[in-house]
């Protein structure tokens, strides 16, 4: 089975990426530069544990090692072995082409609410 391409609209709908993974489908979204992500293998921390006293907590945590990053950030720090150029179309003067880089990712929004998601992709 084939993957799903989508562009950076769908790349910023948690939900929506949440679905596919828990369906078991690889995925390619382009995102925002703006969009906050966990770096590969990296993820908040657990929600501290429970003392008895008071509401149980969910909340997950994030520290100086556990941070996530805007994808702006992460992008520079990536090794040139990561990007690839790709020519998508004849342009009126020549052809079309820019520098991409696929990163295995997870998304950062709104996860201090809920578990992270593993994302499979970027």
């Amino acid at each position: 089975m084939g993957g799903i391409l989508a562009d950076a609209g769908y790349g910023t709908d948690t939900e929506f990426l949440e679905v596919l993974t828990d369906l078991g489908l690889l995925y390619v979204v382009g995102i925002l530069s703006s969009v906050t992500v966990w770096k590969p293998g990296q993820g908040p921390l657990p929600a501290a544990r429970w003392k008895g006293q008071g509401r149980p907590t969910k909340y997950l945590r994030r520290d100086r090692r556990h941070a996530s990053l805007a994808a702006k950030n992460l992008a520079p720090a990536l090794p040139p072995q990561a990007w690839k150029k790709v020519r998508w179309r004849e342009g009126t003067r020549k052809p079309l082409q820019s520098r991409f880089a696929a990163v295995q990712v997870g998304p950062a929004h709104r996860d201090f609410e809920t578990n992270p998601i593993p994302s499979n992709g970027c």
